[in-house]
């Protein structure tokens, strides 16, 4: 199942899964007994370019039984896969902007490139189901995709979607959208979104304590610190994600402040600099702030890996689990 709304599309196809350990009889990955877990990784961090996301199958005892390309969760006894879609829209070049494009013999000698939308989704990799996660995007309603999904659209807009990380069924998801309409630079904004992979539905984290006096100070501290040659502004609270390590599990806010374009360092928007402050568990996130020895065990014999969450799978689901991943 991909995104609604993004026909004629090339979508993103993983690569087989590899098991570490089969047993000889079959081709199904074997798990000590115990709960099992399913821990994905942003991948090493030597790395020039962000290596793809690798998903690792670890039991009880924290060895490795299968890997798998992509973000792989479990959840309720089912196992998902985070699969992105992308759509290419036709744009007109900024050079023929000034084309009256409501004439169809003018629209016709237009030059014209393709802009990539992404939409994503969940699917489920032991039956023919999926849910979709993302199917309208920032990016998508601010150029009206789905009304008007031919255009003509004029210079560049394009959209990307990750997942900064995850806490138990919970998806931190980034949308970013990029866009040049033909003037001296492009513009650039990056919205956080958290998703529920039982239901697909967005969540509201709620209680967090952005607007914390302490948390306020030290996020002024921290930005007037980085940058002491001018002055940042005010901080403006943008998103609170979580990140996880061999240590455990850390929430954390990010907040940007107004600056000149030509200032500007923040991948989350454009006349921006941002910053992090630690955050409190939001209640949302509280039942699954607990990391098993497992998943830490594992993080500390990879440091070249980023962590980006995991999910449990308990022991009765182990062996079903076991032979959906290994068949993708």
């Amino acid at each position: 199942m991909v995104a609604s709304g993004c026909s004629n599309s090339s979508t993103r196809v993983a690569a087989p899964v590899t098991a570490e350990t089969k047993d000889d009889a079959a081709d199904t990955p074997r798990a000590s007994r115990g709960p099992a877990f399913v821990v994905w990784t942003h991948g090493a961090t030597e790395d020039p370019k962000p290596a793809p996301e690798e998903s690792v199958w670890l039991d009880a005892r924290g060895d490795v039984v299968a890997r798998a390309d992509g973000i792989v969760l479990a959840e309720g006894g089912r196992l998902w896969r985070w699969s992105i879609e992308t759509k290419a829209v036709p744009f007109v070049d900024c050079d023929d902007a000034n084309l009256d494009l409501d004439d169809p013999a003018l629209l016709a000698r237009a030059h014209w490139h393709d802009q990539e939308f992404q939409g994503a989704s969940l699917v489920r990799l032991d039956a023919s189901q999926g849910r979709e996660i993302l199917t309208n995007g920032y990016a998508r309603k601010v150029m009206n995709l789905d009304q008007n999904p031919d255009g003509p659209r004029v210079g560049t807009f394009n959209e990307s979607i990750s997942v900064s990380g995850s806490v138990g069924p919970l998806l931190f998801v980034r949308d970013a959208a990029h866009e040049s309409a033909c003037g001296a630079h492009g513009l650039w904004i990056t919205e956080s979104i958290v998703v529920d992979i039982r239901t697909g539905a967005r969540v509201s984290l709620t209680g967090t304590d952005q607007d914390a006096p302490q948390v306020l100070d030290a996020t002024r501290a921290k930005l007037r610190a980085v940058y002491a040659d001018f002055d940042p502004g005010s901080p403006q609270y943008h998103a609170t994600e979580a990140r996880v390590d061999a240590t455990g599990l850390h929430m954390f806010h990010t907040f940007l402040a107004d600056v000149p374009f030509a200032y500007g360092a923040s991948p989350w928007r454009s006349y921006a600099v941002d910053t992090e402050v630690a955050a409190a568990v939001p209640p949302e996130v509280a039942p699954y702030t607990h990391v098993p020895a497992a998943v830490s065990t594992f993080a500390a014999a990879h440091p070249d890996l980023v962590l980006g969450g995991f999910t449990q799978v308990d022991e009765a689901e182990v062996e079903r689990l076991g032979v959906a991943f290994a068949a993708r």
